[in-house]
């Protein structure tokens, strides 16, 4: 018996630093995430100045107004999925903050779905939006906004092209 003592001993001892290594690998995966996140966020500002700086120089030119469009539709993507990478962290360490407030959910869904057109447009998706009735609600309306944009981006992934989406 002293034997299996010995032995159950060993192994809980080698499952306890396993599970130590684990956690300190689980703690320096949050931390390069929050780290790749905040350094994705560093040029994003200077392109959002690029885009405006084209689209006032554009004049009546088309081709320069759409492509600043573009730029910031992109940068404005990339920002947001650097903001999803932080709150992974932040949920993962139990930072994440949730504000509350009263808003207008037909305001924000119009925003989500501005947002969204950048995943719905290059497939030919078909976007139907039903009447959107006043409704105010206490929510955080970032977090809102995001469980919208998402819906809408897994709308456009599993339709097919030039299908229809339809939001009621």
């Amino acid at each position: 018996t002293s034997r299996s003592f010995e032995s159950l001993r060993s192994q809980l001892d080698a499952c306890s630093d396993a599970n130590a290594v684990l956690v300190r690998a689980d703690r320096s995966k949050d931390a390069f995430i929050a780290t790749i996140a905040h350094e994705l966020r560093d040029p994003l500002a200077p392109l959002v100045n690029v885009s405006a700086v084209l689209k006032l120089g554009a004049g009546d030119s088309v081709v320069v107004t759409r492509a600043s469009d573009l730029i910031l539709r992109q940068v404005r993507t990339i920002s947001r999925l650097a903001e999803d990478l932080l709150d992974v962290s932040r949920v993962r360490l139990g930072m994440l903050e949730i504000r509350t407030n009263r808003v207008e959910l037909s305001d924000i869904l119009r925003l989500a779905v501005a947002a969204g057109m950048p995943v719905i447009a290059p497939n030919k998706h078909r976007l139907e939006l039903g009447p959107m009735h006043p409704v105010q609600v206490i929510a955080d309306e970032i977090r809102i906004s995001q469980v919208l944009r998402n819906l809408l981006s897994n709308a456009a992934k599993y339709t097919d092209a030039t299908g229809l989406i339809t939001v009621a």
